[in-house]
């Protein structure tokens, strides 16, 4: 049994059970590598009569030494960057660079994903937690370019109101690019009465006015993490 969240299945049970057994189903399909980063898998659902039939898996994209292939985004125009820097560079000379593309479902409160290499943040005092991620997507132009390498920091204390910032759905994702990263300006609106507060409601607000904004729902907010606040972008 499959159950769907927006764009993506996020639960496999078997008939009669109501545990998860999704990541021990990919893993079989696919092998202990599946959602590795650098690998990509794919299986194809079709709706029948009776529901929803998943097929056997359709192909799986690797990283390729051989090719040069891989679903890695390309660094060679990020300046500075180096794939294994001495241990005395990282967070004083250097910041991590991570894929977004490959850390789906795999940054949290105690973790973030394996970095693909590191490189300068000039300008930037750095600091640990700081780093650097490409920006996919026209929603956030002429501020944010399509494919620009763009800085981070973990989002300070208070208000988020206002603030870009890269955010991680764990249920939904971004229309515009399939993903589960997007990167927005939030905006929240809340209720106050007898000195306590609550979210009315969250939108995550292009810049481009072509697009439209992403509503969050009260009930999809735990399943968001604001991963950190956007600072500059790096030429």
């Amino acid at each position: 049994m499959f159950k769907f969240v927006k764009i993506a299945c996020n639960v496999a049970s078997p008939l009669g059970s109501e545990e998860n057994q999704i990541l021990p189903l990919l893993r079989g399909w696919f092998g202990e590598n599946a959602g590795a980063p650098g690998t990509n898998y794919h299986v194809a659902f079709t709706r029948t009569e009776t529901g929803w039939t998943v097929a056997t898996p359709l192909r799986v994209v690797q990283a390729s030494p051989d090719t040069g292939e891989s679903d890695e985004p390309e660094t060679q125009d990020l300046p500075g960057f180096v794939e294994a820097p001495a241990a005395k560079d990282k967070f004083t000379r250097l910041v991590p660079v991570y894929s977004l593309e490959a850390a789906a479902g795999l940054w949290g409160p105690e973790s973030s994903p394996e970095e693909i290499g590191w490189a300068a943040a000039p300008g930037t005092t750095i600091k640990p937690g700081i780093f650097i991620a490409r920006v996919r997507g026209h929603s956030m132009e002429p501020t944010i370019q399509d494919g620009s390498w763009n800085l981070f920091r973990p989002c300070p204390a208070g208000s988020r109101n206002g603030r870009i910032v890269l955010v991680q759905f764990n249920s939904m994702g971004d229309l515009e690019n399939g993903g589960r990263f997007t990167v927005k300006r939030y905006h929240s609106a809340k209720t106050v009465a007898d000195d306590a507060w609550q979210h009315d409601r969250i939108e995550l607000l292009p810049l481009n006015p072509d697009y439209e904004p992403i509503p969050v729902a009260f009930h999809e907010g735990p399943e968001m993490v604001v991963v950190g606040e956007r600072v500059s972008s790096i030429d």
